[in-house]
């Protein structure tokens, strides 16, 4: 089901392999498309290219409502990543007085959003990574994790993303943020 991924944007063209260069993220960038992409694609999301590098967008529309998620690479280009959820009306939200239409949310637009963290959200261990911390790195001996297992640790806790869409239940990895800029559309 994975196949080739083309962008979704009227300005860019190519597919996510001709993005450029990647880095250090390379190999995690890969193990997403390989693992995460088909899993959340079985789910009923789309993935929305538009904003890449940085941002890997997945939208779900129903007549219910929109969930969406976006993996947010760390800015300095560390392999690392943080899942960021939102959930919406089905017609989109009101955005400091813009329409945003469904085609077009994103967990920051959401009145509804959080993150999943791979560890407790009290603590900062907020990013799924694939390098290890100084004392990881000391007591393992190895600099970097496979990336496979950071993405099966996604794959593993994204059910409390579903549960907390589902009937609000804010799982052990959830950190649900404080909004108000937002409302939903009205019918």
């Amino acid at each position: 089901m994975v196949g080739t991924l083309r962008f979704a944007h009227p300005t860019k063209s190519g597919t996510f392999e001709d993005w450029p260069r990647m880095g250090r993220t390379t190999d995690l960038r890969r193990s997403i498309k390989r693992s995460f992409v088909p899993y959340i694609e079985d789910k009923g999301f789309r993935m929305d290219l538009r904003k890449m590098p940085q941002f890997l967008d997945f939208r779900r529309i129903t007549p219910e409502g929109i969930h969406v998620c976006d993996i947010q690479w760390e800015k300095y280009g560390r392999p690392r990543f943080v899942l960021n959820f939102g959930s919406c009306g089905p017609n989109g939200v009101m955005f400091c007085g813009k329409e945003v239409g469904p085609a077009d949310i994103t967990p920051a637009l959401t009145p509804s959003r959080g993150r999943l963290m791979p560890g407790l959200p009290q603590f900062i261990s907020g990013w799924f990574r694939q390098d290890r911390g100084l004392i990881q790195r000391l007591w393992r001996g190895s600099r970097l994790r496979s990336p496979d297992e950071v993405v099966d640790d996604l794959i593993t806790l994204f059910p409390e993303v579903e549960a907390y869409w589902e009937n609000g239940v804010i799982g052990r990895h959830i950190s649900v943020l404080m909004v108000g800029l937002s409302v939903n559309k009205a019918d």
